[in-house]
This record gives C-alpha cells, structure tokens and sequence, in this order.
C-alpha cells in the first residue's frame, strides 16, 4: 500500500460492505456480518444452483427445474438471496458501491469454477439505455468484465 492509500484510508477509512463499521480494507465484511453469510455449496441443483438442505446423490435437479426446465443449462450462486445478500447487491446496484466488486468477484469465481472453465467468453445481460443513464454504470458488464 503506498503512501497516498494510507492516507485516503486515514481519511476515509474502509468500511463493511453491509454494516458499515470500519474494516481493514476496502471490500471487507465485519466479522459479525461475515458470520451470517450463506454461502452455496454442495449439494445442489445441477441446473439452477438452488441449494439442498440435504445430501443427494448422483446429479440432482430440484423440483422447480424438473416441473419447468429453465432457458439456460447451468446457473450458480454465491451467495443464498437473503436479507444481507440482498443489502449488498441492491448497494451495488443503486448506490455506487464498486468496491464490492473485488469482493464479489472472488465469491463468484469459485462457486462458478465449474461453469467458468466450460465457458468460451462471457456477456453481461444487457442494461435498458434509460436505466443505464440512470445508474450510469451496468452491473452485470462490470462484474463480467472482472470476472
């Protein structure tokens, strides 16, 4: 870290993607926050990444993808939506905050390795001009882009 970091940092100090309180550095969660995480993870749907509350063998489907196959063959997730997953991407969104970028790009790079390492490239869902002038950033474009 140089000397002008340190000193935006003193000024401005990093603070928790979703609590605010002041972190180590920029895209840190508070610990107390990072506990209440839920991460996805095995097992799961293979199609929509909907994660199971118990084990299953073989290559499960979840009863949604089964009644109605979706348009796309595989999804994952990082995170299960909930109400501090939700604060984070709705902060993303629709209050500047790319510096969770770093963050969320390493959650997504690992629970998405599988379907990464089957990709050729990536497209970001494209963004309607009016809300495009409006948040005057795409999200998904970003994220792609990083990812």
């Amino acid at each position: 870290m140089n000397i002008y970091e340190r000193m935006l940092d003193y000024v401005l100090p990093p603070r928790c993607l979703v609590s605010g309180d002041i972190v180590d550095a920029q895209g840190m969660i508070a610990p107390h926050i990072w506990r209440q995480l839920q991460f996805v993870g095995a097992p799961y749907c293979t199609c929509c990444g909907v994660p199971f509350e118990f084990e299953v063998k073989g290559q499960p489907t979840c009863a949604q993808c089964q009644a109605e196959s979706p348009v796309y063959a595989r999804a994952r997730s990082a995170l299960v939506y909930d109400e501090i997953s939700k604060d984070m991407i709705l902060k993303f969104k629709y209050a500047d905050q790319l510096h969770a970028v770093s963050t969320f790009i390493q959650w997504m790079a690992l629970a998405g390795q599988e379907l990464l390492e089957d990709a050729d490239f990536l497209v970001p869902v494209p963004l309607h001009r009016w809300r495009l002038l409006k948040r005057r950033y795409n999200q998904a474009a970003i994220l792609a882009n990083a990812l």
